[in-house]
């Protein structure tokens, strides 16, 4: 959900046609699909979360083996476009989470053979930059930051 309150973002796996992410407007108890807001995500989508600004969608595309982050700007308005550098090489994300001050960007994977917490700052234009991961000695399959 945007920051404001205003749109819902749904990554779906959509079998032969592809994964995709879509916008939902958000008014009072009623949800809509923001018309020409559907754009391609990478496979089997396992993860969504707006950064704090309400400008950028990441999408966790978790494929066994291998795997990436798809960022997009134009969250606000909710017409996506892809980011320059998108997509990020992360191997089988399955969470994503923001911290506090919106600095970072926060991953784990499904796997316990690399890494499986990777943090990520933002360049000036939204695209991710690796900061540090680590390997957490297990499977994560969750994610949450306090406030």
């Amino acid at each position: 959900v945007s920051p404001n309150g205003s749109t819902v973002y749904f990554a779906r796996s959509s079998g032969t046609a592809g994964s995709v992410v879509a916008a939902y407007a958000i008014s009072g108890t009623t949800v809509t699909a923001v018309s020409g807001t559907s754009v391609s995500a990478g496979d089997r989508p396992s993860a969504v979360v707006v950064n704090t600004t309400g400008t950028d969608v990441y999408v966790a595309n978790e494929l066994s083996g291998s795997g990436t982050i798809t960022g997009y700007s134009g969250a606000a308005s909710g017409n996506l476009t892809a980011l320059s550098l998108s997509p990020y090489s992360v191997s089988d994300p399955t969470a994503l989470a923001v911290d506090h001050s919106g600095a970072y960007l926060l991953a784990v994977s499904s796997t316990t053979s690399v890494n499986n917490l990777n943090m990520y700052s933002y360049d000036s234009s939204g695209n991710l930059v690796s900061s540090t991961s680590l390997n957490t000695g297990s499977t994560p399959v969750g994610l949450a930051t306090t406030y």
